[in-house]
């Protein structure tokens, strides 16, 4: 339940007007702050996702339940399906600073991969199961052989 609250019975500063928020007190602009965040990344994947374009044309060669997560559309489906917040990273996608890939098999995960320029090779940043719980070195070691060939 949102509530304005009168500015005359809960002291506010400058042009923020105090409201309540689900019974804890909150400020407007604190409010649209946090909408705003989210409508810019609602905004920005809902403009991705009407064109879909993957972004890596080139055929790359993974092993049988590894796949390769190549659209901000299929981010988003990998999201959804492993309840994580992957499709927050449409950006790095979309810039080729970052691609993923989902993993299928008696361990499911989602893999966030980088390119290592340093050390000129392809890392992991981030591996997760679903709903972000940690994966086991096993699947880790998979992944890690997958890119490997890269």
């Amino acid at each position: 339940m949102l509530e304005l609250l009168n500015k005359d019975i809960h002291q506010g500063t400058g042009n923020v007007s105090p409201i309540r928020l689900d019974n804890s007190s909150d400020s407007t602009r604190e409010l649209m702050a946090g909408f705003h965040d989210y409508a810019t990344n609602l905004k920005s994947c809902s403009n991705l996702c009407k064109k879909p374009k993957p972004l890596y044309t080139e055929s790359i060669n993974l092993p049988k339940g590894i796949t390769l997560i190549d659209t901000p559309q299929a981010l988003a489906a990998e999201g959804k399906k492993m309840r994580n917040c992957v499709a927050s990273y449409t950006r790095e996608l979309m810039a080729n600073r970052s691609f993923f890939l989902h993993v299928s098999g008696k361990e499911k995960a989602t893999v966030q991969v980088e390119n290592n320029s340093a050390k000129r090779c392809f890392e992991i940043t981030q591996i997760k199961g679903v709903a972000n719980v940690e994966v086991s070195k096993e699947t880790v070691n998979r992944v890690k052989k997958a890119i490997s060939t890269f």
